[in-house]
């Protein structure tokens, strides 16, 4: 079941890519058929959906079988006929499965939500509402260069050891490991690691790349928001100079 749900979660990786490409295809060859382009995208999506709910129903056999499995080595289990336990195991599974893939809508994937967001399928109110989490739990400043991450790079040692804060702009940190001629303790305070790291041990961090395109956006979104309501102001008040002055011509 392991391998399954792998092959599910490699082909989601896959529709992201195919997107994507698509996007890339059309931005390099400049306005291209939109009724193709939204019955491709309409096919992916329902391939993408399909994943979503065999994903759904492999999870619910692997938590089927394992709990079936642990009542069975329990001291107090009976014993079972081969018939029945392949009846049960059927009925049980087909059950969970049916009622997982029914609910399998892909808010908590990752990978679909990333697809979703490349196809431009994703609805404004998701958007807001996930820009509007990262802005209040997320900072991203790199804390080497104090400024705004640039392709983010993770250290691994750091995080097999539980620690997800060490997590740098990628020339900042390479920058370091240099002058420490190879090596360099992680700049983290607190970090539950306590040996160097090296540039064998970065890998580019992509949940924080995507941190930092949602902050972005919202960072924007925010400016222009209060660029809007400064212009509004400064109508009222070029409006009540102007109603003042008539009122001065009248008087």
């Amino acid at each position: 079941v392991d391998s399954l749900v792998k092959n599910v979660d490699d082909a989601l990786v896959q529709g992201v890519n195919v997107v994507k490409t698509f996007k890339a295809v059309k931005e390099f060859a400049g306005e291209g058929d939109e009724e193709k382009d939204d019955h491709r995208t309409a096919q992916l999506k329902r391939a993408m959906d399909s994943l979503l709910q065999t994903q759904a129903r492999y999870a619910a056999h692997k938590r089927v079988l394992n709990a079936i499995a642990s009542e069975l080595n329990s001291p107090s289990a009976g014993t079972l006929e081969p018939d029945e336990l392949s009846k049960r195991v059927q009925h049980d599974c087909t059950n969970a499965a049916d009622a997982d893939a029914s609910r399998a809508d892909g808010s908590r994937n990752h990978k679909y939500q990333e697809f979703l967001e490349e196809a431009g399928l994703k609805k404004a109110d998701d958007v807001d509402d996930e820009v509007q989490m990262t802005q209040a739990t997320f900072d991203p400043h790199c804390q080497l260069t104090k400024a705004v991450f640039e392709n983010p790079m993770r250290s691994t040692p750091c995080f097999q050891r539980g620690s997800s804060r060490c997590v740098f702009s990628k020339d900042a940190i390479h920058s370091l490991i240099q002058q420490g001629r190879g090596g360099a303790r992680c700049p983290t305070v607190g970090c539950p690691y306590g040996g160097n790291i090296t540039a064998g041990d970065l890998k580019a961090c992509k949940d924080t790349e995507r941190k930092v395109k949602r902050w972005l956006q919202a960072d924007a979104r925010e400016r222009m928001r209060r660029d809007r309501e400064a212009d509004v102001i400064d109508d009222e008040v070029e409006d009540a100079d102007d109603g003042a002055m008539d009122c001065t011509q009248i008087d």
